[in-house]
């Protein structure tokens, strides 16, 4: 540990200290041209003559007044602010002298309608060197949609018929909240993302080679759903969604900058099957033939679900400039809500000589509130805008209880089981970060971060065989799992220029100390490892309109707490399920080739990567041949190699019309390190095409239209599906009211997926169908100011993330 310490304050500490010297200052005033009034916190850059990049750039005050430091020589001061005119002033400087420019005044370019402000509108598809964007504020039909549904058309990411996501064709990836940690996505993220309205969402940022600053955890990479906009004056909008599927959703957010004050505030629901309106069900068939089996020959389960769920999210965020330069800011969060389904499933049995048909009745009730708050200190520094220093402290509570409550009614003996699994978290965070910009285009981050998650799993099972009998305590699936995790990291960036190539490099060390046991078998699990990260990135520009990125980096993959949980859910006797408390993280390598072409109003990105891990968390099914029972859990036994080709167009036709296509194609190769002869490969893939026709100012119609192929898993498929829907807005009341009708998936009511499961015990068919056809109704209020400003805090860019 004393090595650990060492290897922690280094990183710190070996920060470069770099200062400028300078004796004079220029000066000056930014005002409004038409009213007159003071415009602060826009960006004052300094350039010597004929220079592309700033020496040194500034922030005017809360009255528009600035004071930048330089040296003697000829430079042009540049201003800029959101929904102005740049304008540029030359001043020369001799003798150490300080220039007083007196008021500058700036010509706004916005047009105003009420209160609502017009800017400029952003591409769909956006892309840098480290991220792909998708702007959903430029696409109107995902103000009906939610942030699944948004997903599906998202480039690197892939939404299967099941509601399983990959990104960049990984299953493991992180999901972040306006670049924070959020508990909402802890536990079911495919159900929180289908309670997540898209009318909140400003845009998605897929980050699939992040730096060294972002957690090592998530092997696919990094989503950021952002949803506030930083602004002068106050914004917001509610919403309210209605489908033909009985799912409503809506959401309300307030954003307010004040002097020095700022609050967000935002909450959104989500309701299925509720008020006496029963959602469409589920139908589950399944068919798993034996091979050379001792017991049953065949088996088949007809099944029908019943859902009714409810979920709400609410955040609230309040943050104070200190003075010009720090910023403190207070934030939590609180998710509640329940989701119940009931099930009722035949079972028919074909023995060689006999068949037997039995009935499974289960109620399964899940309850996850999550509480978490967290606090954020930024301090920016005066000659040096892009400098910063930040620590945060977040701490996260949450619940996932789960009751199962079954009936098997059987042609011999009935089988009553009441299985309950009461499971609490609580997690800890303190991290502290350092950017330091340096001439010639050199910057350098630093930081530490320290995390602590206390796990608790207490549940039990009870079982009866007659409704006459008491209940009784099965003690082999009875018992209390605590688990301890602690992870000390610390990491170190720098990028730098050679010649026409900017590089970025970076090494992070994560340390993980596991601490478990089982009280009721005193059963302990033991873990200490540490891992080091590197990342490594690289980009030429080959002409004014084409550029490459060459990146490498690692990612890693610690078990969720469901996965350690050996508790064993055994409501179908001979289908049986549990964790394994002895999984091991999971390390993956990545390896991608980024092409970016951008010429007028056409963008091009086509991208190549391939990936290797040699220890993949892999599902496994096992079939006994002896007892015919299916056990189901995971194992660090997966050899998985990956190539991908990802692509995407944007592009422009005219002042109506835009399109946007995005594809990957993936071919995997995947094989189990304890039994070379089981293996699988296969290509998988996505392409979705969007469109966008403005009719006219008012009157916009949006579709859209794709086709997955889910990836492939050890011992199966999954089939394809398309996904389709058109949809056509109106803005009424000088555009602060937006009308949204949607028609999804509407040339067949029902839609199966079906799935392959198979090796040489066993071969199994599940057939999974829903209601696809769906048809929505949505209505988007915005109200206040709409004009974003830059902040002060955040440099240049008003939504960067952590």
């Amino acid at each position: 540990m004393k090595s650990l310490n060492c290897l922690l304050l280094g990183l710190f500490f070996a920060v470069p200290l770099f200062a400028f010297s300078q004796t004079s200052t220029i000066n000056g005033i930014l005002r409004d041209s038409t009213t007159n009034n003071p415009l602060p916190f826009a960006t004052i850059s300094l350039f010597k003559n004929n220079a592309s990049q700033p020496v040194k750039a500034t922030f005017t005050d809360e009255t528009g007044k600035f004071s930048i430091p330089t040296d003697t020589g000829s430079f042009t001061i540049l201003c800029t602010f959101i929904g102005y005119a740049d304008k540029r002033i030359p001043v020369t400087i001799r003798n150490n002298e300080s220039r007083d420019l007196q008021t500058i005044f700036l010509v706004s370019t916005t047009k105003s309608l009420g209160a609502v402000t017009v800017t400029a509108r952003k591409p769909l598809i956006e892309q840098t060197d480290d991220k792909i964007i998708f702007n959903t504020d430029a696409d109107p039909s995902t103000k009906t949609e939610n942030a699944l549904d948004i997903l599906r058309k998202t480039p690197f990411v892939s939404v299967d018929g099941n509601d399983n996501i990959t990104v960049n064709g990984q299953s493991n990836f992180r999901i972040l909240l306006n670049g924070r940690e959020t508990g909402m996505f802890s536990q079911n993220v495919s159900q929180a993302l289908k309670s997540f309205p898209g009318a909140s969402i400003v845009k998605i940022e897929v980050i699939t080679n992040p730096s060294a600053k972002y957690d090592a955890e998530g092997v696919g990479g990094v989503l950021n759903i952002v949803t506030q906009k930083q602004i002068i004056g106050y914004n917001g909008n509610a919403s309210l969604t209605l489908s033909s599927i009985h799912n409503t959703f809506g959401n309300l957010s307030f954003n307010l900058k004040k002097g020095k004050v700022g609050v967000s505030l935002n909450y959104f629901y989500n309701a299925i099957g509720l008020l006496g309106n029963q959602a469409p069900p589920f139908f589950a068939d399944s068919r798993t033939d034996a091979i050379n089996s001792q017991t049953y020959s065949s088996r088949i389960l007809n099944g029908i679900t019943i859902q009714q769920l409810f979920q709400n999210f609410g955040n609230a965020e309040i943050s104070y400039d200190l003075d010009k330069y720090k910023t403190i800011s207070i934030y939590g969060s609180v998710t509640g809500g329940f989701n119940n389904l009931s099930t009722t499933t035949s079972i028919h049995t074909i023995f060689p000589t006999t068949t037997t048909t039995s009935f499974l009745t289960l109620q399964n009730n899940t309850n996850s509130p999550n509480y978490n708050v967290g606090s954020d200190f930024i301090k920016k520094f005066k000659d040096i805008p892009e400098k910063e220093f930040s620590i945060r402290l977040f701490t996260e509570y949450s619940k996932n209880d789960r009751f199962l409550d079954s009936y098997q009614d059987n042609t011999e003996t009935d089988r009553y089981i009441i299985n309950n699994n009461y499971a609490h978290n609580t997690q800890t965070t303190l991290q502290t970060d350092y950017i330091l910009p340096m001439k010639r285009k050199q910057k350098i981050e630093t930081g530490l971060k320290f995390i602590l998650r206390n796990a608790t799993s207490d549940y039990e099972s009870l079982i009866k065989t007659s409704p006459t009998e008491e209940y009784m305590i099965l003690p082999a699936n009875t018992n209390n799992f605590n688990y301890l995790q602690q992870v000390y990291s610390a990491y170190g960036s720098y990028n730098f220029a050679l010649k026409k190539f900017p590089f970025r490099i970076g090494l992070r060390m994560e340390h993980t100390e596991v601490d478990g046991n089982f009280n009721g078998t005193e059963t302990a699990v033991r873990q200490s490892y540490t891992n080091l990260i590197p990342n490594i990135q690289t980009s030429t520009q080959i002409t004014k309109e084409y550029k490459m990125v060459l990146s490498y980096g690692q990612r890693i993959q610690r078990p969720f707490i469901n996965s350690l949980n050996p508790f064993i859910n055994n409501n179908d006797t001979l289908n049986i399920s549990y964790g394994n408390p002895a999984l091991r993280p999971q390390l993956i390598h990545n390896l991608t080739l980024q092409n970016n072409f951008a010429k007028g109003k056409v963008f091009a990105g086509l991208t190549l990567g391939g990936s290797y891990s040699n220890n993949k968390i892999i599902q496994i099914i096992n079939f006994n041949k002896e007892t015919g029972v299916s056990t189901t859990t995971n194992e660090n036994l997966g050899k998985e190699s990956q190539i991908s080709l990802n692509g995407n167009i944007t592009a422009n036709f005219s002042k109506v019309w835009n399109m946007s296509v995005n594809s990957n194609l993936n071919y995997t190769y995947i094989k189990n390190s304890s039994d070379l002869a089981q293996q699988n490969s296969g290509l998988t893939g996505f392409i979705g095409v969007s469109n966008n026709f403005k009719v006219n100012p008012k009157f916009t119609i949006s579709t859209f239209v794709g086709n997955f192929k889910p990836p492939i898993g050890l011992q199966g498929y999954t089939s394809s599906q398309w996904f389709y829907n058109i949809t056509p807005s109106y803005k009424l009341f000088k555009d602060k009211i937006t009308i949204t009708l949607a028609a999804a998936r509407f040339i067949t009511k029902y839609v199966t997926v079906r799935t392959i499961q198979k090796d040489i015990n066993f071969r199994s068919e599940n057939l999974n169908s829903f209601q696809a056809r769906n048809f929505r109704i949505g209505i988007v209020w915005n109200f206040g100011k709409l004009k974003e400003n830059v902040s002060k805090k955040k440099g240049i860019n008003n939504d960067d993330v952590l």
